[in-house]
This record gives C-alpha cells, structure tokens and sequence, in this order.
C-alpha cells in the first residue's frame, strides 16, 4: 500500500483525515447538487409547458429533484472505495481483533497491557481518555 498508508494507520488522530473526506466529498457533492438543480429545473420548465402545467412550479420540483439527484450522485461517486479506504474501515489480515479495554486507573491500564502481552497480541496501544497515546 505504500509509506503515505503506513504512516496514516499509524497517526491515532484521524480529525484532520475526516475533515479533508468531508471538505472533499463536500464540495462535489454541492457541484452535483448545482449542476443537477439546473438540468433538473431546465426540464421541469420544458415538462409544464409541454404539459400545460404551471412552468414555475414545475420548474421547482426540477430543481429540487434534480439538486436532490445530482448532490447525492456526485457525493457517492466522489468517495474512493479502493484497498486504501476500506483499510481505514476493516482489518487488513483475516482473523486479527481489535480488542479495547476501559480503564480507571493507570494501573487497570497496565495490568490490562501486561495480559494482552503475555497472550501473545501483536500489538498493544495505551490511550487516554481523549484517544492520545499515553
């Protein structure tokens, strides 16, 4: 997969990648929503007069439809849904577990670890409260 994918599993604090999905997928998602809101009112004005309805309101329900349609298009198709993505979803190796355990206390934390260790995990990762490691 690469270093740039090593280097993201590894970073524990995901905002900054969550914030750039959504400021990405955000603005496709609002391009499709235009573009889809003018096609859509275009032919609903084109549909009323065709049909002797009335031309605003079927303008409207164009341009909601079509906004509606084209937002939801865009987004979806704006997502990357190769290896890189679904690793941050699902375990990369069949049969590993993630296992958590909530402590009060450093100690419950360490002796947590410790078990975890003497099991035999493959990795063991402490973190506080707000998921920094500690």
């Amino acid at each position: 997969m690469g270093e740039p994918v090593r280097e993201a599993a590894a970073d524990l604090d995901t905002s900054d990648r969550d914030g750039n999905v959504v400021d990405s997928v955000g603005k496709r998602m609002f391009t499709g929503m235009a573009a889809g809101g003018v096609v859509g009112g275009a032919v609903g004005l084109l549909a009323g007069a065709a049909l002797g309805a009335p031309e605003i309101g079927a303008a409207a329900a164009g341009i909601a439809a079509g906004g509606a349609v084209g937002g939801m298009t865009s987004g979806v198709a704006s997502i990357d849904l190769g290896d890189d993505w679904e690793l941050t979803h699902e375990s990369d190796v069949a049969g590993r577990v993630l296992v958590a355990v909530r402590a009060d206390s450093q100690a419950e934390a360490d002796k947590a670890a410790d078990a975890l260790d003497d099991a035999g995990a493959d990795e063991v990762r402490c973190l506080d409260a707000e998921g920094r490691p500690t």
